[in-house]
């Protein structure tokens, strides 16, 4: 924890309520605000960046339905491009991580 030099502490106390109100309504959106979800593009593949395992209850049970849907189509169009070109190691860990979202969506949408 930062000790606050005696000067600043005027300044803090000088802030307005709307202010630190703005403040808190900024910091809460950031917290609660969730990713957009990667989607299939024209390859077959879900690119970007994959959400947390952990952010999942973040979504609705429909997005999440939508999410496991494509990243199957995603998952076998890789593995498909994967037979074809032959086996490579950042491809791999991209199907990894997509399977194991696969799994985590699935125990999810059984609660």
């Amino acid at each position: 924890m930062a000790v606050m030099p005696v000067g600043d502490v005027a300044k803090v106390t000088s802030v307005g309520a709307e202010e630190i109100e703005r403040i808190a309504v900024d910091v809460g959106e950031k917290l609660t605000a969730k990713e957009e979800l990667p989607a299939l593009d024209v390859t077959g593949k879900v690119h970007g960046v994959l959400p947390k395992i952990k952010s999942l209850g973040k979504y609705s049970k429909d997005e999440l339905e939508i999410l496991l849907k494509e990243l199957k189509q995603s998952v076998q169009r890789r593995i498909e491009e994967a037979s074809r070109l032959g086996r490579d190691r950042a491809h791999g860990q991209r199907i990894g991580a997509e399977q194991d979202l696969i799994k985590a969506i699935e125990k999810r949408l059984k609660k």
